[in-house]
């Protein structure tokens, strides 16, 4: 498709790099906690990623961080910072990691679509390459993440995640949402 095409070609080649005037704000959220012990956690990658995209330009942020304390208006329970923050984001982004427990970002997400579907148009979900969304999820199951739609995208490796995100942020800021499948 004519998505596929834009976001393959741009996901996998230089990520986009704002001027200094850009505002769009990016919620990173995902799972701090790992099943197993790997290098790089969960945490790390995500703190990575918040990085990657402020050198870029993007107003980033990740729960907890100063940032984000200072928008939620303290260090408040991890739910009351998602639900402040989600709110006062334009893309929030859940990023999945291959060794990341699914429980924790899933219910926040499956909690943020039944109080606010609304907002699905602005959420993101980024999964590694052969990763399976568990079927509670998996909108080609019926999972939650189909209705109202959610945009899902694989990612092969940490710097194809912040060039997606990079790219899918470039085109919100562009056009105001995330593309659909006919985009």
């Amino acid at each position: 498709s004519l998505l596929n095409h834009y976001i393959g070609a741009r996901a996998h080649s230089a990520p986009v790099i704002l001027d200094e005037h850009a505002a769009l704000r990016i919620f990173i959220l995902g799972s701090f906690r790992d099943f197993e012990e790997l290098s790089p956690t969960s945490l790390e990658i995500l703190r990575a990623l918040v990085r990657g995209l402020r050198e870029l330009g993007w107003e980033a942020w990740l729960s907890g961080d100063a940032p984000s304390q200072e928008i939620a208006g303290g260090d408040l329970g991890a739910w009351e910072m998602t639900e402040r923050l989600e709110a006062s984001c334009d893309l929030a982004v859940f990023v999945v990691t291959a060794h990341g427990r699914e429980a924790g970002w899933a219910s926040e997400l499956a909690t943020l679509r039944a109080t606010h579907p609304e907002r699905s148009g602005r959420r993101l979900v980024v999964i590694p390459e052969g990763y399976e969304l568990s079927k509670v999820l998996d909108p080609a199951e019926g999972g939650l993440l189909g209705h109202p739609p959610v945009l899902i995208s694989r990612y092969s490796g940490e710097e194809d995640l912040l060039n997606q995100i990079s790219t899918y942020a470039a085109f919100m800021a562009k056009w105001g949402h995330l593309p659909s499948p006919l985009e």
